[in-house]
């Protein structure tokens, strides 16, 4: 998976936590406007994903959804 900061034109951190909903277990990444990154999930099913993201101003905002993967 690769993230990018979209919506959020004045953001200068993000934390990505990506949880495994059966067996919890967590990943962790972080990026910045010029630093992209990329996780490499290799077991299917359900996961977690929020995103912590700090504004230029020092303001957060935290986004989650939860998605499915398969082979």
């Amino acid at each position: 998976m690769s993230f990018d900061v979209s919506g959020h034109p004045s953001w200068s951190y993000a934390k990505i936590t990506v949880t495994n909903k059966e067996t919890q277990d967590t990943f962790t990444e972080s990026i910045t406007p010029t630093k992209k990154s990329e996780l490499t999930v290799y077991q299917p099913g359900e996961y977690w994903i929020e995103a912590n993201i700090k504004e230029i101003d020092g303001s957060a905002a935290k986004h989650s959804m939860c998605m499915k993967l398969s082979r």
